[in-house]
């Protein structure tokens, strides 16, 4: 009889090829702190072990707003999600390059004071999304939940003088897409006891409950509903609303949970496209600029000789980013914008030779039917790995390239626990 082989394979139910040592340094834990997701996970795997939705504000742009909130999801990450000692095990945090230093320093405090990690090691998240993408030249756009950030980072070095920021977001998409639900959109309750018992075929249309609709369910909506039209389909006149022939041929309908019972919620189609389209309208404000002109900007204020590289390696990153059609569009933006010679863009015409050159590394339709000039060619082709997206998710490129460092040991400078112990000692002192 032949004797069953043994497998040389790890267990189908061990979701890496990985081992982790239990009580061994080697393998970091790897945490990427949005304002609105924390992505964690070990280092040297392929994707987060989990993706922690924030319900309630931790912090944002004006600092720490929950200390014991960030104590609580820092404890919530080690011992119920990662199940690991926080002592034994080093940590690797991708930094936003615009973190506050009361937030940073209230996360060293969790890890350090509460948690004891042996070192912690911030490491810019723009570099880290590039290494995730295999570059480290390139232009990170990282659309988060508070803010858009634009990161040139030139031969692994990010430029931060040169970090362009607008308030257009996660954040914005939320509250627009939310009071346009209340102003626009149809709800059919769900029917009652008498309705039942009458056999209504449909409860009459009535008033959205302003309680039900949750940061949860706009988010799921987010995800599900809205997407962005190709830069040729765009509305002239984005204030006027569609004619119910196009209204119902692309509107969804939505379940909404009340205190009385499930709901029906009718978004017309109209809603998921206009949403996006304001992140890439300009507003002629110098103080919030459209996403796309805070792109142009920020190739403005580059040294000449970098703007050609930069803009041929864009990446999009961040939950947004996710949205289909989205950096198809915003390539398409962008690539207008920049040969736009127009009298209110008279400033923008030293980039017009940047139109060509402008790429998307991550965009899931790269296209095929641009031009480079004859300055371009060799590049390009010397460079055809441009045209092919990584396949990341654009909200994980972060904590890729944070993963991928631990695992090759090449990360920012460790602070150590004793470090750190003895600076809050000093200031004790002083």
């Amino acid at each position: 009889m032949k004797q069953p082989s043994t497998p040389t394979g790890h267990s189908p139910a061990y979701l890496t090829s990985r081992r982790h040592s239990v009580y061994g340094t080697e393998t970091k834990i790897v945490i990427d702190p949005g304002s609105k997701v924390i992505k964690v996970g070990f280092s040297g795997e392929a994707s987060p072990r989990e993706c922690i939705m924030i319900r309630e504000i931790l912090w944002d742009l004006d600092g720490i707003q929950d200390e014991l909130g960030v104590l609580d999801i820092f404890r919530d990450i080690y011992f119920e999600q990662l199940q690991t000692d926080p002592k034994q095990r080093r940590v690797i945090i991708a930094e936003n390059p615009l973190l506050s230093s009361p937030v940073k320093f209230a996360i060293m405090s969790v890890l350090f004071s509460n948690l004891q990690v042996p070192s912690v090691s911030f490491t810019p998240s723009p570099l880290l999304s590039l290494i995730s993408a295999g570059r480290t030249t390139g232009l990170v756009v990282d659309i988060g939940y508070l803010q858009t950030v634009v990161s040139p980072v030139y031969a692994s070095r990010p430029l931060d003088p040169h970090i362009m920021t607008t308030s257009f977001g996660g954040k914005y998409l939320s509250d627009r897409l939310r009071e346009l639900i209340v102003e626009y959109a149809t709800y059919y309750p769900p029917f009652t006891t008498q309705q039942l018992s009458t056999a209504t075929s449909q409860p009459p249309p009535s008033t959205i409950p302003q309680d039900a609709i949750t940061d949860a369910w706009i988010e799921d909506v987010k995800c599900k509903a809205l997407f962005a039209e190709p830069l040729l389909r765009k509305r002239e006149d984005d204030d006027e609303v569609m004619s119910e022939s196009d209204d119902d041929a692309s509107q969804i309908s939505v379940k909404l949970q009340t205190n009385n019972g499930r709901g029906v919620v009718f978004i017309p189609g109209w809603i998921r496209t206009k949403v996006v389209e304001d992140l890439f309208d300009s507003k002629e404000d110098i103080d919030q600029p459209s996403i796309p002109e805070c792109i142009v900007k920020c190739l403005q204020k580059l040294p000449i000789d970098t703007r050609r590289d930069l803009a041929a390696n864009c990446l999009v990153v961040g939950g947004t980013a996710s949205m289909v059609g989205f950096r198809t569009r915003l390539k398409n933006e962008i690539r207008e914008l920049l040969t736009r010679s127009s009298e209110t863009k008279k400033s923008l015409m030293d980039l017009s030779g940047l139109s060509a050159s402008f790429e998307v590394l991550n965009d899931p339709i790269p296209s095929q039917a641009s031009q480079p000039t004859d300055e371009t060619t060799n590049r390009r082709k010397s460079n055809k790995v441009n045209m092919k997206a990584p396949a990341w998710n654009p909200s994980c490129y972060a904590w890729v390239g944070a993963s991928l460092s631990g695992s090759v040991k090449l990360s920012a400078p460790e602070i150590q626990r004793n470090e750190f112990e003895e600076s809050i000692e000093d200031k004790e002192i002083n």
